[in-house]
């Protein structure tokens, strides 16, 4: 997603982020941090995630307020901040509890590349086809 953060501010768009993610070993995931502004670990762990958007600028990184997301918050059975959370196809495959940048960093960089070829996600070459070719019809 270009290297940002993206807040999410509703149900409805936090649902578009799910269904549009794929479950194939060839997609990168979607890596959402579920933040508390409260939380002193949130707010630590805060730069990290936003110099990881950048860094790896192909994953789509998305930001959930808990204070204002409950629905997604309780949909996900939180119950610490700050949790991220790693998903495919709308199924969580990977989680990160607590304020350990070195732990967030090594997920992220084992999760940017794809489990078949070992390439980055965006240099596979199953990506050079522009749908997905188990899910077909589901562009990446």
């Amino acid at each position: 997603m270009g290297g940002q953060v993206i807040q999410v501010h509703s149900y409805q768009q936090w649902n578009q982020y799910m269904q549009q993610s794929c479950s194939c070993v060839c997609t990168p995931p979607v890596i959402v941090f579920f933040a508390d502004r409260c939380c002193a670990a949130s707010c630590t762990m805060e730069q990290t995630f936003v110099n990881l958007a950048s860094t790896y600028s192909t994953l789509t990184f998305l930001r959930v307020e808990v204070q204002e997301q409950m629905g997604i918050v309780n949909a996900n059975c939180l119950n610490q901040t700050p949790t991220f959370l790693f998903f495919k196809g709308g199924k969580r495959v990977d989680t990160v509890i607590g304020a350990i940048p070195a732990q967030l960093q090594q997920t992220v960089q084992r999760h940017s590349v794809c489990q078949i070829h070992q390439t980055p996600h965006i240099s596979c070459p199953i990506r050079a086809v522009p749908a997905c070719p188990i899910h077909r019809g589901r562009a990446y």
